[in-house]
């Protein structure tokens, strides 16, 4: 409701959200630092000013990660000197296996 009356001494501003006219002993600033009026007057969220309770987590002790361990065994491809095929500790130079590769049939 905007104030059309006279107060001595009273100056006249506007509401910044309704754009209404009041006298400005009756704007308020806001939290946003706006001047409103007392219709469009709030109080700031309450919610903006808590905080959270931090975890308070147990410390537990870093342990190093196992290693892989691999087991080599000697096979047939193993024991021949081909790369990708030979095991090391079971290949014997020189030794060619006697194995056929499979063969893909397109169709």
């Amino acid at each position: 409701m905007s104030d059309n009356g006279v107060q001595l001494g009273g100056r006249f501003g506007y509401c910044q959200v309704c754009s209404r006219r009041f006298f400005v002993s009756r704007l308020r600033k806001r939290w946003d630092d706006l001047w409103v009026c007392p219709a469009d007057w709030e109080i700031r969220n309450p919610q903006e000013y808590v905080r959270g309770v931090p975890d308070l987590l147990p410390q537990y002790p870093v342990l190093p990660s196992p290693g892989v361990e691999y087991s080599t065994y000697c096979t047939v491809q193993g024991r021949s000197a081909i790369p990708g095929f030979s095991v090391p500790g079971c290949m014997i130079p020189g030794f060619a296996p006697a194995f056929d590769p499979p063969t893909q049939v397109y169709g």
